[in-house]
């Protein structure tokens, strides 16, 4: 007899839908079943990918590969959106672990799949974490290539001035104070459109600092101020 073909369960369809604006709502229901619940190899890749994406965007952090595993060992050229995100996740937990080699090596292979299917919210993000992994081993050219990657396919102004900062940042760890100024104020000026008081606070302890480095304290004093109160 013929089977019938069996639709993905709901409530990963659910998940996978709220996963970018609700993750924390999506964590909590895929905490309602468990990963021996599914049947379908299908369904226990999108399990596993969906599982370690919600812990990543709760800031939990993940030491175990076992889970992500299934899903980068599924997903393939047929689903390259899913195979992207599966060895991305793969990269956050061995570095998690500190296994830079494999970071890398996992970073790299989402990458080409993000590549294929020209996925710049994904690109932006790899090439962020490959920014934060030469800041890590002080391989600040590099670090500062990344970042600039990073900043060219960000989709959202948070992304953008994230980014900025970074490259700013690195510049003024190799005393490009120049360089560290441009990317700072270009920052702000987008800064100014936004109403993270987080991040704002950022960019204007940023500039301030720069400054203060340079000896204007006039100009520091100036940026400290405007440093919005946050909790």
């Amino acid at each position: 007899p013929f089977l019938a073909c069996k639709k993905t369960p709901a409530i990963l369809i659910k998940a996978e839908r709220q996963m970018d604006t609700a993750p924390d709502s999506a964590l909590q229901l895929l905490k309602t079943t468990q990963f021996k619940n599914f049947y379908l190899p299908s369904d226990k890749a999108l399990y596993a990918l969906l599982y370690c994406q919600a812990l990543d965007k709760n800031d939990i952090k993940i030491e175990s590969d076992t889970l992500i595993t299934i899903a980068t060992s599924y997903y393939d050229e047929s689903d390259p959106k899913r195979a992207s995100y599966a060895w991305f996740y793969k990269s956050r937990i061995a570095d998690n672990c500190g296994d830079a080699n494999n970071q890398a090596n996992y970073l790299l292979k989402a990458q080409e799949f993000a590549e294929k299917i020209k996925d710049d919210r994904l690109l932006g993000l790899v090439y962020c974490d490959k920014g934060e992994m030469y800041k890590a081993q002080n391989q600040i050219d590099s670090s500062i290539l990344c970042f600039q990657k990073s900043y060219f396919y960000s989709i959202n102004t948070r992304n953008c001035i994230i980014n900025l900062l970074n490259i700013g940042n690195q510049n003024l760890a190799i005393s490009k104070f120049e360089n560290a100024l441009k990317s700072y104020l270009i920052a702000e000026k987008i800064a100014k459109q936004n109403n993270d008081n987080i991040i704002n606070s950022s960019v204007y302890r940023s500039l301030g600092s720069l400054y203060l480095k340079l000896e204007q304290y006039d100009k520091a004093l100036y940026f400290y101020q405007k440093v919005p109160k946050t909790t």
